[in-house]
């Protein structure tokens, strides 16, 4: 009888903890890659040379529809990091998958789920970073790269370190982006890509 009871209070709670289980990945951010690139021979009078050309490209934070991405406030950046902040936190809504086809650009957007803490977490820190810029953007120094990599840290998605580590191993995106792919097919999260233009010569993987 006993074994009867505990097998019913069993399917009374499976519901319960179905939705519970469901309900802790509710939210995601997505890790949004713009390939680097550089205009091909023949399209140099129409084509725009980017900052970093084949390795330059940007990676940003995309939550709740809004990119969050780590800029320079002037051109050219500090060389090396000072006082005086010349970085900002951009947000601004994100243009859908099919409006970043159309005009040609050449990403990947990774979906990393999210339980309820984790969201909150994210949500307080590009809060706290678009008020208050934690770090100066400087070409020797904190990037979109390594910023993206940081706050990766202390979500703990990848594996916390100092700043110094992520500006050397995450110089340019394409160094998140390949530990990111990596990272993506070990725990099965989702990846989406669109293609470049024809006209420019992009980074590859």
């Amino acid at each position: 009888m006993r074994i009867i009871h505990c097998l019913v209070g069993c399917l009374l709670l499976f519901p319960a903890w179905n939705w519970a289980q469901s309900s802790d990945s509710l939210h995601w951010v997505e890790v949004d890659f713009e390939y680097g690139s550089r205009p091909k021979r023949k399209c140099k009078k129409t084509e725009s040379h980017y900052f970093g050309g084949l390795h330059g490209g940007h990676v940003s934070l995309i939550l709740d529809q809004v990119s969050y991405g780590f800029m320079p406030l002037k051109s050219p950046p500090h060389v090396f990091a000072k006082k005086d902040k010349l970085g900002i936190f951009t947000d601004q809504y994100h243009k859908s998958a099919e409006r970043d086809s159309l005009v040609g650009i050449k990403t990947l957007t990774i979906t990393i789920p999210l339980n309820e803490f984790e969201y909150r977490q994210l949500q307080n820190i590009v809060q706290h970073y678009r008020d208050s810029v934690p770090y100066d953007y400087a070409f020797f120094g904190m990037r979109c790269a390594s910023s993206t990599r940081e706050i990766l840290g202390q979500l703990g998605i990848m594996k916390h370190r100092k700043n110094i580590s992520y500006v050397l191993g995450n110089f340019y995106p394409k160094r998140l982006r390949k530990k990111m792919i990596r990272l993506a097919e070990q725990r099965h999260y989702k990846m989406y890509r669109t293609t470049g233009r024809d006209c420019r010569k992009w980074e590859r993987d």
